[in-house]
């Protein structure tokens, strides 16, 4: 369904540059799992992309994770120091990253016992942040992987399908630049379409007073992928 409905937008001309596709769970380790899986039909995707241009468009297929500060970096900033500390080898240091092999060859990704040394994960600049890449050259993805596990990268690229959880996303009343993912820009006005799906999985979780906080905030993020709606209080968000 997610792959019919990226394809199905691109191919009647839809805005390229926004989240599409918005996928919702309950557990954070089932949704890191997920995550890897999904990259893997991102990647496919991709590949079809780069062989259909002028059908398809220029725009990259990519993918972000929406989770807590404990599974993935919320900051650019926080990235780099996780980055530092994983290649120093600092005690206790744990990747944030989430990916452990690329999703297309399989090729190890995190700390190599061949190489002795990180793979796969790169410092880059303008913007300063670290990205996930193919340590093996043949790999189609050896630049770069279309895969974004930092919120603030998350922000600015608007992945085109977002997999988080239901309580990251009650969080974006304290994250302002989250409205991004909606397609307002910073002024309070939509710069582009709202996501036009979004799936619950697990809904069976969402009950008691997980349940009750979860619909509380299902009336805001309708409202907020409506496309009718041309303009928000910014300071609300």
């Amino acid at each position: 369904m997610i792959a019919f409905n990226l394809f199905y937008e691109r191919l009647n001309g839809a805005q390229q540059e926004r989240t599409s596709v918005i996928m919702r769970y309950t557990l954070r380790l089932l949704t890191a799992q997920q995550f890897e899986r999904a990259c893997k039909l991102i990647c496919s995707m991709e590949m079809i992309r780069k062989e259909n241009l002028e059908e398809i468009g220029s725009n990259s297929f990519s993918i972000g994770i929406y989770v807590g500060g404990e599974t993935s970096n919320n900051t650019r900033k926080s990235a780099i120091a996780n980055f530092n500390s994983l290649k120093n080898n600092d005690y206790g240091a744990k990747s944030k990253f989430i990916i452990s092999k690329c999703p297309w060859c399989s090729a190890e990704i995190g700390y190599s016992k061949e190489f002795k040394t990180f793979v796969g994960i790169q410092l880059t600049r303008n913007p300063d942040t670290v990205s996930l890449h193919c340590r093996e050259f043949e790999c189609q993805f050896s630049d770069s992987l279309p895969i974004y596990t930092i919120d603030e990268d998350i922000y600015s690229f608007t992945p085109s399908l977002l997999i988080g959880t239901v309580d990251k996303f009650a969080m974006m009343a304290w994250r302002p630049d989250s409205r991004s993912i909606f397609g307002f820009g910073s002024d309070g006005q939509r710069k582009a379409d709202p996501p036009s799906l979004i799936i619950q999985d697990e809904l069976h979780l969402i009950s008691n007073a997980l349940g009750s906080a979860v619909g509380f905030y299902e009336t805001i993020l309708e409202r907020m992928s409506t496309k009718i709606l041309r303009q928000i209080q910014t300071t609300h968000l």
